[in-house]
């Protein structure tokens, strides 16, 4: 297990990761205590194509909007043969910059209509509860990342259909504190 964490951390190191992207929690998830079939499971050999390979995000799927929670999918390409793979990532959206347009995008996901949003809205008052935490999900093996908000949206054009389509920080970069989760109600 040593053996391993020091090959995340010379991975990690390296030049060829942009560990901005996923910043400071993958790296605390990777050592710290995870499920028996955690990251070492069956995919102890793919973490590194998942950190060091180019990447970008290809959908965002809705799951809760009170408060606004996502779950983006990530594809990763190799390089060398342009093989293809993907994870998700699970978190709830910060508020900087969401408005009127964001909030209607999601609702058009969900096949809703009109949506109306409420900014600096408290964390849940639940620590345990799923809205406090980020989850990098990868196969089988879901792993819990230590976080409050995935990533913010803004800029979203007036006939958005999904957040996809909304101007988005990298994964995990947001300026925002506990208490700035966004609620959308779609009507």
């Amino acid at each position: 297990m040593q053996f391993i964490g020091i090959i995340f951390l010379l991975v990690i190191g390296s030049q060829q990761v942009d560990s901005s992207l996923f910043g400071p929690q993958i790296t605390q998830a990777l050592g710290a205590k995870t499920p028996t079939r955690g990251i070492c499971g069956q995919t102890c050999p793919n973490w590194y194509n998942l950190l060091a390979f180019p990447r970008k995000v290809i959908d965002v799927k809705v799951l809760i909007t009170c408060p606004l929670r996502i779950r983006a999918k990530v594809e990763i390409t190799n390089p060398a043969d342009g093989q293809k793979d993907y994870f998700s990532v699970e978190g709830s959206v910060c508020q900087n910059g969401f408005d009127q347009y964001a909030a209607d995008a999601v609702c058009r996901s969900l096949g809703q209509g009109f949506a109306a949003f409420v900014i600096n809205r408290p964390p849940p008052s639940n620590p345990n509860t799923p809205h406090n935490k980020c989850f990098l999900l990868y196969k089988e093996d879901p792993t819990e990342i230590p976080c409050t908000f995935l990533q913010s949206f803004s800029n979203c054009p007036a006939n958005a259909i999904n957040l996809l389509s909304c101007n988005q920080t990298r994964l995990f970069e947001h300026q925002c504190a506990g208490n700035m989760h966004v609620n959308v109600i779609c009507l």
